[in-house]
């Protein structure tokens, strides 16, 4: 008996923080994909970089046009569960405006929340929990 095809992902997300640097923007996914909460972004398309996949997402899920310029690239989150390998780019971008005002075109909506409060709704081990502490990481250095 052979073990199942684990998916491969290879994605870029957007961790958009409040200026405080205490609460950071994440995604419902309710009704849209797994797991109910995450970050914006998704996958990198053929021929695309992480960056050029993370300002087209980003355009496509909150219709918001950014540049180069506008996201840093925090670092990469490589590991694996039992259904996947994934590597993910994870770009960070402080946002000044209100959150509740964004239009939200993929999902459930938004909720505004601590790191501490975001590891509570991901799964142990898996992609949300990692870029989750690379983003604790980022905001406690700024």
């Amino acid at each position: 008996m052979t073990a199942p095809l684990k998916t491969i992902k290879n994605n870029a997300v957007l961790v958009l923080f409040l200026p405080d640097r205490q609460q950071i923007i994440v995604q419902n996914r309710d009704g849209h994909r797994p797991p109910p909460w995450g970050y914006f972004g998704g996958g990198l398309e053929a021929g695309e970089t992480p960056l050029d996949a993370i300002l087209r997402e980003i355009r496509e899920e909150l219709n918001l046009s950014l540049q180069a310029e506008d996201v840093t690239l925090w670092g990469c989150c490589k590991g694996e569960t039992p259904e996947m390998e994934y590597t993910i780019h994870v770009f960070g971008m402080q946002f000044s405006g209100d959150p509740y005002q964004l239009e939200v075109l993929e999902g459930a909506g938004l909720d505004v929340v601590t790191p501490e409060e975001m590891l509570q709704r991901c799964a142990v081990g898996g992609p949300d929990e990692a870029i989750t502490r690379l983003a604790m990481q980022k905001l406690i250095k700024s």
